[in-house]
């Protein structure tokens, strides 16, 4: 059950029969309400009363409900998954941040300082190569038809954001692959670049949500569960066994009572850590978690991100776009649907040509 408390940001202290924790409203506002939640030994959801006390108050409530708002354990236990990929090297990191410092700036080219930067770490032969693919299936335009271009040349075709979130994904993907075990690492990668590449078209046919977040938002998700593959092999096989027929449907509920935590915050970590700012723990953590009243979000951030699911989730599998009700601007003009649709059509009928994220090495 749910108790509702008129109390904003406030600690609540719970204890169950072995434990007591601290949990923290995630939302400021007039009500928060509480989701508390208890992990028994197994893992497994403990459904047993918990005592309640906000500043004097007390009550009794039950445990292992719909859990809306996390609470501060699940947000630590999500930064140590993220930290299972290991310590991100200061070249990768400083150069997102620097990226990501100018694109907040208002900057839409990169500075001479971030083309040579950036330009040093295409010393990996995979790492021009990915970046030269990426940059052909999402803006062949500023390419201009050309095979060969100079690292230099390269770089610049990208936008700031745009150039921190493939660099962001590359990173994430070279380390999964390191770290997972192969059966299970192979069985996501084909989906992972096809909603990757999907997230990339939605955000250039939709200009408010843009290709960055776009890109960010196709890949995130399957990155984020990696983590889990790699502490708990056989419990992530037994997930994946669990979504049936829908094996990329995220079970959010499924993920907290297994790990603790939802991949939807590991993702948000992820990206903190990464260098594209703390902002996108929460943005992340919450917007990546498609409800079934999603459309009523308020926060236009977490609405973007929701709404970007829920067109690369239609268009993998219908290749239509999703039968909802749209905000204006977060509907594509008419042509620009008609190149959209046209491009998934491509990029579905054609997956290995652009497989860009797997030509990322693992060593360099």
């Amino acid at each position: 059950m749910r108790s509702s408390i008129k109390y904003s940001k406030k600690i609540a202290k719970f204890s169950t029969e072995s434990t007591e924790k601290t949990c923290y409203t995630v939302f400021g506002g007039l009500v928060c309400e509480f989701f508390l939640y208890s992990m028994a030994p197994s893992g497994k959801n403990r459904l047993s009363n918990v005592c309640l006390d906000l500043d004097g108050q007390t009550g009794v409530i039950k445990v292992g409900m719909v859990k809306k708002n996390f609470d501060k354990d699940s947000w630590e236990i999500a930064q140590a998954y993220a930290g299972k990929l290991g310590e991100i090297p200061v070249s990768f990191s400083s150069t997102i941040r620097l990226l990501m410092m100018e694109y907040e700036q208002g900057s839409q080219k990169l500075s001479p300082a971030n083309q040579s930067q950036t330009a040093m770490m295409l010393g990996s032969k995979s790492l021009h190569s990915m970046l030269h693919s990426a940059a052909r299936l999402l803006f062949g335009d500023r390419l201009d038809n050309q095979s060969e271009v100079s690292k230099r040349e390269l770089v610049t075709l990208f936008r700031p954001y745009e150039l921190a979130s493939i660099l962001a994904l590359a990173y994430l993907f070279r380390r999964s692959r390191r770290g997972v075990t192969t059966p299970l690492f192979d069985n996501r990668v084909s989906r992972l670049q096809l909603e990757t590449n999907i997230g990339a078209l939605i955000g250039s046919a939709i200009p408010i949500i843009g290709l960055p977040l776009g890109l960010l938002c196709g890949g995130t998700p399957i990155l984020a569960e990696f983590p889990f593959a790699m502490h708990d092999p056989s419990g992530y096989d037994d997930y994946l066994k669990h979504r049936g027929d829908r094996p990329y449907q995220q079970d959010s509920e499924y993920e907290k009572a297994r790990w603790g935590c939802t991949a939807s915050q590991v993702a948000g970590c992820l990206l903190q850590l990464l260098g594209l700012g703390k902002v996108q723990v929460e943005l992340f953590g919450h917007g990546l978690i498609v409800g079934d009243h999603f459309e009523s979000i308020e926060n236009e951030e977490i609405y973007k991100i929701s709404l970007s699911r829920v067109w690369i989730t239609a268009l993998v599998e219908t290749g239509r776009p999703p039968e909802i009700t749209h905000r204006g601007a977060y509907y594509p003009r008419q042509v620009d649907l008609d190149t959209l649709l046209k491009k998934i059509q491509m990029v579905k009928e054609s997956p290995t040509e652009f497989c860009w994220l797997t030509a990322v090495g693992e060593q360099d």
